[in-house]
């Protein structure tokens, strides 16, 4: 399990909605669900894709007003309804 309120205090200045998770396991994503991003599992395949992936989308959320709800939007309900 992830827990991000660690990080709170390690970095000053940071609040909780401003930091996320990407993680392959969806079991980490139990105490912040509306801030995580899964991805899938890297197997070592050289034509991988998925951090490619992951950084268009990281970079989508520079524009929006709310992180967390933008990822609840995308995520929470397929993995977590």
């Amino acid at each position: 399990m992830k827990d991000l309120r660690v990080l709170v205090g390690a970095l000053a200045g940071r609040k909780l909605e401003d930091l996320i998770v990407v993680d392959n396991l969806i079991c980490n994503f139990i105490n912040h669900p509306k801030q995580c991003i899964p991805i899938k599992d890297f197997e070592g395949q050289r034509d991988d894709q998925v951090l490619k992936s992951l950084t268009r989308y990281m970079m989508s959320l520079r524009d929006v007003s709310s992180v967390p709800e933008k990822i609840a939007a995308d995520f929470y309900d397929h993995y977590f309804k």
